[in-house]
C-alpha cells in the first residue's frame, strides 16, 4: 500500500535496496510566464519514449485533468481515491508486501489550486508537510519546465527519498498535477529512463 501524507511518499508494494535517482528537468524562471502551448512528446528524445509512442498504453485521468503513456510492464491503481493515480513497476526481485526495493512508483495527484498561484500552493504544501514532521525538505523548491509545462520541483525525505513535481497547463488554469516518484534500481537497468519517457508523454488537459 502507499500512504501519502502531504508531500511525503511512503511506498509499500504488494505484488534489495537500490539507489533513488531523480528527474532532470530544465530549470527556468517563470515569473513572466505566459500561456504555454500543449506539450508534444519528442519522439527523438530516447528509445524509451519511442517505444511508448509506438506501443504504450494511454491513461486518462478520471477527472480529465491529464493523460500519459505507460509501458506494458507497469500497472495502475487508485489507492487513496480518484485524486491519486499510482503507476507501478514491480521488478523480479521485489518482495511482496514490502517497501520498494526493485522497481518504480509514480503517484499523480490532481490539485485544485482554489485561486492560489502555483508557487504559493507549492510553498504552502511544503510548509504544511514539513511542519507535520512527515517529511523533511532535502532539496528546495525551484522552477522547472517539463514537457513544455512550467512548474516547480523539490525533493523530500521521510522513510525514503522522493522527487516531487507540481505542474500547471498555463497561468489561466485553476488546476495542477503533483507528481511524486521513487526509483529503486539495484540491477542498474536504467528505470530512470522509463520514468523520463512517461513524463515526456504527459499532457495537461485543463
Amino acid at each position: 500500500m502507499i500512504i501519502i501524507l502531504g508531500m511525503s511518499l511512503y511506498t509499500y508494494v504488494q505484488d534489495d535496496n537500490g539507489s533513488s535517482t531523480t528527474v532532470n528537468p530544465t530549470s527556468s524562471p517563470i515569473a513572466d510566464l505566459e500561456t504555454l502551448p500543449e506539450a508534444v512528446p519528442d519522439s527523438s528524445a530516447s528509445p524509451e519514449t519511442d517505444a511508448l509512442l509506438a506501443g504504450g498504453s494511454t491513461y486518462l485521468d478520471p477527472q480529465g485533468l491529464y493523460q500519459f503513456l505507460y509501458p506494458a510492464d507497469y500497472s495502475i491503481d487508485h489507492e487513496g481515491g480518484d485524486q491519486y493515480t499510482r503507476l507501478i513497476k514491480r521488478a523480479e526481485t521485489q518482495r511482496p508486501q514490502s517497501e520498494l526495493t526493485d522497481g518504480v512508483l509514480i503517484v499523480f495527484e490532481s490539485v485544485d489550486l482554489q485561486g492560489q498561484s502555483l508557487v504559493d500552493w507549492t510553498a504552502g504544501h511544503i510548509k504544511e508537510t514539513t511542519a507535520a514532521g512527515s517529511a523533511e525538505l532535502s532539496e528546495a523548491q525551484r522552477a522547472v519546465v517539463l514537457s513544455g509545462y512550467s512548474g516547480y520541483t523539490y525533493e523530500t525525505t521521510g522513510f525514503g527519498s522522493s522527487t516531487n513535481l507540481v505542474l500547471q497547463r498555463d497561468l489561466q488554469s485553476q488546476n495542477a498535477v503533483k507528481i511524486s516518484f521513487v526509483i529503486s534500481d539495484p540491477q542498474q537497468r536504467n528505470y530512470q529512463a522509463e520514468v523520463d519517457a512517461v513524463l515526456a508523454t504527459l499532457k495537461l488537459l485543463k
